[in-house]
């Protein structure tokens, strides 16, 4: 196997980047340095000074199996501590307790959830278009999106997630009272640090940390209460109707009800909602900054969209959620986005016993790779999105490698019974933003003095990582369109 040495290893987790250490972005900032110059499509990464030698592939093949075996493969603890801070989720469990966890989520992603997701993102739309007044300017400057798509995402997620509703110009009345919607920014933003920083030093006179604190029992009060007042409505207690209700959070406990001694229990319903949080705005914002960002710079790609989304668009100039399945170019755009800036851009499990992985390597001697108890890998999605054997010119933007895609080639969401529950969330509320914002509105980017297309999209392609992978702060315009 071909073998790379990473300079400082886990010490790199903390030392500043520079040429020698790339840190835990290495996937990015060498994606065409590594596997290409070796030939080689699965590696063996180890460390100078400390860690244990990690396999990391960008074969399809490969990836297939990691994700997919039952028993000999699984998530340790060590990779899934962040999802897991509320408790056992469907990230973060392996075995029976996984496919308990899909059967009941599985029932709680349904048709009625995206409609209400179409419905909900289309009225949020309308919402910042008139808070934010664009309809009376004609070239509106966003310096930059990413805020704009954080907060919109994050409205989403509390509506289609909790079903709790907040206006897009909300504020409190106390600014610095600590609210359910900056409960849940917080939340989202430290995550890491909250597995990082052991519970005593929260009891340190440190603002920042007190207010971490506050936020996490804030959100964790918040999703109790909920999860008590729809068990309320289930059972009748309540007049309020639950049927009526098309948030994630009431399906979801809804269908744990319903598997009787098999049910989630309310540590593991909050903590797949906490999920639910994290990956449903952190992934689909940082997604929609990247595919604004391209459609900017590539006009005719974005003309060509617009063309496809006029054709479904009504009289009164609105989509309703039938228009979606018309919108194949619009979805291919971020199908693309997503190609190019992975959101999550790993996937880790570890083996359980010693078994043996086949793989299409040619310099894997009999294309079998025996691996034993307890090696890590990795599927590195940054790798396989660039790799020139599944993507032809992996560096371009071609949302036409999707117009004919089917579910199972779409591997930026995972592979087989592990593909991502949340896809079909994330693409609808992306197509309906999407579909809205280029209906009314030509995309360009602000540049420099001076600066050329090519020098704009060599700093949209310096990307930001961290949990996740995305565009860094993007400058935009909007452009009404007559």
């Amino acid at each position: 196997m071909r073998c790379v040495v990473h300079p400082i290893s886990a010490i790199g987790a903390i030392v500043p980047n520079f040429a020698l250490n790339p840190g835990l972005s290495w996937q990015w900032h060498w994606r065409n340095q590594v596997y290409e110059p070796l030939g080689a499509k699965t590696i063996s990464v180890l460390g100078w000074i400390l860690g244990d030698p990690t396999i990391y592939t960008t074969s399809m093949e490969v990836a297939r199996q990691i994700v997919n075996a039952r028993g000999q493969l699984e998530k340790s603890y060590e990779t899934t501590a962040i999802m897991a801070q509320w408790g056992p989720n469907l990230f973060s469990t392996n075995g029976d307790d996984w496919r308990r966890h899909r059967r009941i989520l599985g029932a709680a992603f349904n048709a009625d959830v995206y409609k209400f997701v179409w419905k909900e993102t289309a009225s949020l739309f309308d919402e910042m278009v008139e808070a934010e007044q664009w309809k009376k300017q004609p070239v509106v400057a966003l310096n930059p999106v990413n805020k704009l798509t954080t907060k919109f995402a994050l409205n989403i997620i509390s509506r289609c997630a909790f079903g709790n509703v907040f206006s897009w110009q909300y504020e409190s009345a106390q600014p610095e009272a600590m609210d359910f919607g900056k409960a849940l920014e917080i939340v989202a933003q430290s995550c890491l640090f909250r597995v990082i920083i052991p519970n005593w030093m929260y009891r340190l006179p440190i603002p920042l940390l007190r207010r971490m604190d506050a936020a996490y029992k804030t959100l964790g009060s918040f999703m109790a209460s909920v999860l008590a007042s729809r068990k309320s409505e289930m059972s009748g207690n309540t007049t309020e109707d639950n049927q009526s209700r098309h948030d994630l959070f009431s399906f979801m406990t809804s269908a744990s009800d319903d598997e009787g001694h098999a049910a989630m229990s309310d540590d593991e319903v909050i903590s797949n909602t906490f999920l639910m949080l994290f990956a449903g705005h952190d992934t689909t914002a940082h997604t929609l900054d990247a595919a604004i960002g391209l459609l900017a710079l590539y006009q005719d790609i974005q003309q060509e969209i617009y063309e496809e989304i006029k054709t479904v668009a009504l009289e009164d100039a609105s989509l309703p959620y039938d228009a979606y399945p018309k919108l194949h170019k619009t979805e291919a755009c971020f199908l693309e986005s997503l190609r190019l800036f992975p959101a999550a851009f790993l996937m880790v499990r570890t083996t359980t016993e010693d078994t043996v992985i086949t793989t299409d390597d040619p310099h894997i001697h009999g294309g079998r790779l025996p691996l034993s108890k307890g090696t890590m890998l990795a599927v590195d999605l940054i790798g396989m999105h660039y790799n020139a054997e599944y993507f032809p010119e992996p560096e371009e933007f071609k949302p036409s490698r999707w117009y004919d895609a089917r579910e199972n080639d779409l591997s930026m969401f995972s592979f087989g019974s592990r593909t991502c529950i949340g896809r079909r969330f994330a693409l609808t509320e992306a197509v309906c933003f999407l579909s809205h914002l280029l209906l009314s509105w030509r995309v360009e980017p602000i540049m420099r003095d001076g600066e050329t297309a090519a020098q704009w999209r060599k700093r949209l392609m310096v990307a930001d990582v961290s949990m996740t992978l995305g565009v860094k702060s993007l400058p935009i315009r909007l452009v009404a369109r007559v």
